[in-house]
C-alpha cells in the first residue's frame, strides 16, 4: 500500500511570493517552518493514527499549536484586560496558556488565541463567536471613543493602557451582530479562543 501526503502552501504565502518575489517567500519560508519537530519515516515503519493526527500540529520545543482548518472553540479560562498574564506567561504566551485551560476548548494542548481569519472560518461555518479579544497582528490609528488610539494587540498583550487597544469582537455601538471592532486594552474581557 502506498501512502501519500499533500502539503499545501499556505494562502499567505502563495500571496507573498507574487508580491515581494520567490527568494524572499523562501527565506520566510525557510525561517517559518525551520523550527519544527518533524517526523522522518522509513521503509518499513509503522504509519500510526498519531502520526497522522500529527499532521496538522506544530511543535517547537514542548509547545503545540494546531494549524489548518481551526475555528473558534470556546472562551478562556479566565478574563483579562490586554496585559495578559497568565500561569506565570504574559503576552501572547500568556493568550495561549488561558485559551490551553479552557474546559470549553476541552484542555486541548493546541488550543491558542483566535486570530482574526480564524474568527472569519469560525462565522462562515456557522458558529456563535461571543464578545472577547482576539488578535489581528495589525497596527492602526483611529480616533473613536472621544480621542487618538492605536488598535495594536494591545502591545503583543503587555499593556492595559487607555491609549492603545486591541482588536475585539463586540457590537458596534450597542447595537446589531457582534462583529470586528476594538476595545481599550485597560477593559476586561474573555480571550476568544481556537483550535
Amino acid at each position: 500500500m502506498k501512502i501519500s501526503v499533500e502539503v499545501e502552501i499556505p494562502g499567505w504565502l502563495r500571496k507573498l511570493t507574487s508580491v515581494v518575489g520567490p527568494a524572499s517567500a523562501i527565506a520566510v519560508a525557510g525561517a517559518v517552518f525551520a523550527t519544527p519537530t518533524v517526523k522522518h519515516w522509513n521503509t518499513g515503519d509503522p504509519l500510526t493514527a498519531t502520526d497522522l493526527n500529527n499532521l496538522s500540529v506544530l511543535t517547537v520545543g514542548s509547545v503545540k499549536y494546531s494549524v489548518g482548518p481551526t475555528h473558534f472553540c470556546g472562551i478562556g479560562a479566565s478574563t483579562t484586560t490586554g496585559a495578559m498574564a497568565f500561569n506565570g506567561k504574559t503576552g501572547f504566551a500568556a493568550a495561549k496558556a488561558i485559551c490551553e485551560a479552557s474546559s470549553a476548548c476541552g484542555l486541548s494542548a493546541t488550543a491558542h488565541m483566535c486570530d482574526a481569519s480564524e474568527i472569519v472560518r469560525s462565522k462562515q461555518v456557522g458558529d456563535t463567536v461571543p464578545a472577547g479579544w482576539y488578535s489581528s497582528q495589525t497596527s492602526a490609528l483611529n480616533n473613536n471613543l472621544g480621542g487618538n488610539f492605536i488598535t495594536n494587540d494591545c502591545v503583543d498583550w503587555s499593556s492595559a493602557g487607555n491609549s492603545n487597544t486591541g482588536p475585539f469582537v463586540a457590537q458596534i455601538l450597542g447595537a446589531g451582530p457582534l462583529t470586528a471592532s476594538f476595545a481599550a486594552c485597560s477593559g476586561t474581557a474573555n480571550v476568544l479562543c481556537c483550535d
